[in-house]
């Protein structure tokens, strides 16, 4: 797909990230709960800001035998998806 990940580092969440981003946003379940057990905030889910649906987003396991095909159709996925959730996230702006 010609994505250069050399550079890729994971972020760490903590409280300061809340002020810092404009959105924190999670793929699973999981990291809403995290969130809300350790920082008693809420966030969205990536679905509910591409398609209204409270769905995960499906990571594949690292170990599977498909993984790279699983991640290239996560990040075909992603292209697709995110001018979509930015529209949406500053529709969501726009009523507040």
């Amino acid at each position: 797909m010609g994505i250069d990940i050399g550079g890729f580092t994971r972020t760490q969440l903590d409280e300061s990230s809340f002020k810092r981003y404009d959105v924190v946003i999670g793929m699973s379940d999981l990291h809403k709960q995290f969130i809300k057990l350790n920082y008693n905030r809420d966030i969205p889910l990536f679905n509910e800001l591409y398609n209204g649906k409270e769905i995960p987003v499906n990571i594949g396991l690292p170990d599977s035998p498909d993984f790279a095909e699983q991640m290239k159709q996560l990040v075909l996925f992603f292209r697709e998806a995110i001018p979509i959730v930015l529209r949406n996230l500053n529709d969501q702006t726009k009523l507040r």
